[in-house]
């Protein structure tokens, strides 16, 4: 009996995964091809697809058009001989690594809610660009930079994490690859510069509280050594709801906790709580905080979005998250870090454009059932 199609499978370690169906011809094209080499090569995927091995390296390197129908064919064809370029081969032949180094700090303290969508969106839209990433997560500083840019490691630096003074930014600008900073530092030295506008958010928030008849706004802000005050965007976005509100003449006040989460919310609940029976509003950039808010105000017999109201300054997807989904302002993790890696890759292949300095303004408040209307 003759079999029509043949499964190829990928073992990797006990699992099983599907990979790829064959007819034998193309099963028996491709072996033939490879059969003599440990790895296919571009002349591989040319035969199979049936073109010239150049338009292959068109297709991979984006340096001529090429038509749709002719494209699918040589993905198809890199598809079923699992073809990968040859990196130390492209790097000798083009300068170039198609990598790009993102350094984001993260600890065992980071939240895993908050770093996911940046370091995802930035993969996604390298990857639309026929650029990979490596990351560099460790508290390295400047060495990191001088490490990989020294090793040629890769083709331009995403920076983030950013600190006010942050030594990196002005290593990076001596470096002769790109870099772009993710984030507002006191001085970006002609670097490229694309940030959420905390201080936009900020008033905003204030607004928006002020015109739904809010009389006491409390900030909670984790004090974990003083990790907030490194930071401008977030400095600017405490002492820019403080002064919108006190213009508009409402009681505001700012909450050190230890940490976020239950441990550091319950430790000062009484403070938080003080005008919980007046209009309160209660704003946190942490979605660790609002949890254990939940339970707190619960426990004091007081109903969410009718007698208090709680905002976020965190993604969508988080907000709606919760029990009750929460009021929130969005930093806008996908489309600040486009923003990022489009310019990045535009410095990478050439742009001579003045110097970027981006701030992303918010879109508006998603009025949840935690915004109280009093």
């Amino acid at each position: 009996m003759r079999v029509d199609r043949v499964v190829k499978i990928l073992i990797i370690g006990e699992g099983v995964f599907l990979e790829d169906h064959l007819t034998l011809g193309e099963l028996e094209s491709a072996n033939s091809l490879t059969s003599h080499r440990k790895h296919p090569t571009s002349k591989d995927v040319a035969a199979l697809a049936g073109v010239a091995q150049s338009t292959v390296s068109y297709v991979m390197n984006g340096s001529r058009p090429v038509s749709k129908a002719t494209k699918d064919k040589i993905m198809s064809a890199m598809k079923k001989l699992n073809y990968q370029p040859n990196t130390a081969a492209r790097v000798l032949r083009t300068s170039k690594t198609q990598l790009i180094a993102v350094l984001e700090t993260i600890t065992a303290d980071s939240d895993g809610t908050i770093i996911p969508p940046y370091l995802a969106t930035i993969a996604e839209e390298s990857r639309k660009r026929n650029f990979d990433i490596i990351l560099s997560a460790t508290s390295e500083g400047p060495a990191a930079l001088t490490r990989l840019s020294g090793r040629s490691s890769c083709d331009g630096f995403i920076i983030m994490d950013v600190e006010k003074n942050d030594p990196r930014i002005e290593v990076a600008s001596k470096l002769e690859i790109p870099s772009v900073i993710f984030g507002h530092p006191n001085r970006s030295f002609g670097l490229d510069t694309i940030y959420f506008d905390y201080e936009a958010a900020a008033k905003l928030i204030v607004d928006t509280l002020a015109s739904s008849g809010h009389r006491h706004i409390v900030f909670i802000k984790p004090d974990s050594e003083g990790r907030e005050d490194k930071f401008k965007s977030f400095v600017l976005f405490y002492r820019c709801g403080v002064m919108r509100a006190r213009q508009l003449g409402i009681d505001v006040a700012i909450i050190r906790i230890g940490s976020s989460g239950w441990r550091g919310i319950s430790v000062s609940k009484k403070e938080i709580l003080m005008n919980c029976r007046d209009r309160l509003a209660i704003v946190s950039r942490s979605p660790q905080d609002f949890e254990p808010l939940h339970r707190i105000l619960e426990q004091e017999h007081l109903r969410i979005g009718i007698e208090v109201s709680l905002i976020g300054v965190f993604d969508d997807p988080v907000a709606k998250s919760f029990q009750f989904p929460v009021a929130n302002v969005s930093p806008r993790p996908e489309f600040v870090s486009r923003r990022v890696v489009d310019t990045l890759i535009n410095r990478i292949e050439g742009s001579v454009d003045n110097q970027i300095i981006e701030a992303v303004k918010p879109l508006g408040l998603n009025s949840r059932c935690t915004l109280a209307h009093f």
